[in-house]
């Protein structure tokens, strides 16, 4: 057994709302699943701290807007500059969702201030990083406007990428409450049933949580995911990629491997996310070392929500001890953050990944895949596999395992058991 990633697409309706705004062209086949109803909605409320504006002023915003299946955008925001005693109201007649990222864009109906008129459009952009301790901060945008002319009401469509700055007092929301999303799938999910057919020949099956055999998904908000095969003490096969849902099909794109694209059938219910499908790889069938046969999938998945999770773990940490011991002689020592001056600074992403880097030098390590076992790490680089004990305490991080460090320099690896401590960031 090697690797299968799951694929849901979901469905669900809200009621639709009225005054609508301008028709934006439907070119988006998941659109057409659910015509008449408001299907993505864009959410923000806050202020911002923006320090790249002379003075660093704290500015107010507040927005909703939504899409419905015909293409109809609408909505309002309200924006309030303190340093130039502005206030605005815009009303939204253009909302472009991709993936985490959100364009609005839309003609100012109300102002206090003689240099913005009414009429005048403008645009600005915002992205959701999800919730949670680990997650970083969402992110948006200044609200540019044409120096002279005007933009059309629809100037969201053409997505311009654009600087943002992190929102420290509040966030945005991105939603589909009638289509299908990859918030949807962020979090952690745990296999109950994975099953492998063969094609063309479906009486031949494999079962990949058989036994102590189990399967972990973790997505993060902008579709960064890892998929990990273990069994109790051991990461035994991983995947990582990024995941999308695009004209009503999951897209993913596997890390130095092929892009899937497939339909796909499947419903989440409560914490439960059923799917099933064919793709033209997944399994070696012919035994040829080569996970290339074409292969039907049936999967049940419950999303984990007790316990530590990757969400606990996710940021930015700072080592305070870094020391390794020698197994064959304790008394021999070295303190990485003592004697030898450097800063060690470990990443935890919400994918299941983590790498660290050593400050002078600026060396950074290779992603590693990780998951969470009571108190056991479980990361896997490569083919090698780690199984450190770890505690979690409020905003201090503690782990130690077997590990091989160059005590004397003669460029052989000795066996060492390393302590380290970290408090984030």
């Amino acid at each position: 057994m090697r690797r299968i990633i799951p694929f849901v697409l979901l469905a669900a309706a809200v009621a639709a709302c009225q005054d609508r705004g301008i028709t934006v062209p439907v070119d988006d086949a998941q659109l057409a699943l659910a015509r008449g109803q408001p299907v993505q909605q864009v959410i923000g409320g806050g202020s911002v701290v923006r320090e790249d504006i002379a003075g660093t002023p704290r500015e107010i915003y507040g927005f909703q807007a939504q899409l419905d299946a015909e293409g109809n955008a609408w909505g309002e925001a309200e924006v309030h500059f303190p340093s130039d005693d502005v206030k605005m109201h815009i009303a939204v007649q253009c909302l472009v969702i991709e993936r985490n990222m959100a364009w609005l864009s839309g003609p100012v109906t109300r102002s206090d201030d003689p240099d913005t008129p009414v009429g005048r459009v403008f645009v600005w952009q915002v992205q959701d990083n999800g919730e949670g301790q680990g997650a970083p901060p969402d992110r948006i945008s200044s609200f540019f406007f044409l120096a002279t002319g005007n933009y059309e009401p629809d100037a969201c469509l053409a997505k311009a990428p654009r600087p943002t700055v992190p929102w420290d007092n509040g966030g945005v929301r991105i939603l589909t409450p009638g289509m299908p999303n990859l918030a949807d799938l962020v979090g952690t999910w745990d296999a109950m049933a994975l099953l492998y057919i063969r094609l063309p020949d479906l009486g031949d099956t494999a079962d990949a949580v058989a036994g102590d055999r189990e399967v972990r998904w973790t997505v993060a908000p902008d579709g960064r995911f890892s998929m990990l095969w273990w069994h109790p003490g051991e990461i035994f096969e991983n995947v990582t990629g990024a995941a999308d849902l695009v004209d009503g099909q999951m897209r993913l794109s596997y890390d130095g491997g092929p892009t899937l694209v497939m339909p796909q059938e499947g419903r989440i219910t409560g914490s439960t996310m059923y799917g099933g499908g064919d793709i033209p790889f997944g399994y070696d069938w012919d035994g040829d070392g080569e996970d290339d046969d074409p292969t039907r999938v049936v999967m049940e998945m419950r999303k984990r929500r007790t316990g530590i999770l990757i969400d606990d773990l996710a940021g930015v940490w700072d080592a305070i001890v870094w020391r390794y011991t020698s197994t064959a002689d304790p008394a021999v020592t070295l303190d990485v953050l003592a004697e030898e001056g450097r800063a060690v600074i470990l990443t935890v992403a919400l994918d299941s990944r983590l790498w660290f880097v050593i400050e002078p030098e600026g060396w950074t390590s290779n992603a590693t895949t990780v998951l969470i076992d009571g108190n056991q790490l479980l990361a896997r680089d490569g083919s090698e596999s780690e199984s450190p004990t770890f505690s979690l305490e409020r905003g201090t991080l503690s782990f130690s395992g077997l590990q091989a460090v160059d005590f004397d320099g003669d460029g052989t690896q000795d066996p060492a058991v390393l302590e380290a401590v970290l408090v984030r960031r």
